[in-house]
């Protein structure tokens, strides 16, 4: 980063030797706080997703699970209905021939 002055042009090493201690340990605090701040953040955003979608996906299994339990039983309960509607039938034809 070059700057225009009066005397010229100044470079990035003259600007920081310049500058005075304050505004240089001010400086390297903030990149040595923000840099593994930074890589924490990532990381903890990366491992939130991945465990958020972990659980999505035993959700949607436990809830296909639910459905086809749920789908079965009611086979089973139609099952057991025409069983019975047969036999309903089949003593109510016995029935009428009997007469």
């Amino acid at each position: 980063m070059e700057e225009y002055t009066p005397k010229g042009r100044r470079s990035g090493r003259e600007h920081a030797r310049n500058m005075s201690i304050k505004y240089k340990l001010a400086s390297i605090t903030i990149l040595v706080a923000l840099i593994p701040m930074v890589v924490l953040i990532v990381l903890m955003l990366f491992f939130y997703n991945r465990a958020i979608m972990q659980r999505a996906d035993k959700q949607i299994e436990e809830n296909i699970r639910i459905m086809s339990d749920r789908l079965s039983s009611v086979l089973q309960n139609g099952e057991l209905c025409s069983n019975n509607l047969t036999i309903e039938f089949g003593s109510y034809y016995n029935d009428k021939s009997m007469k």
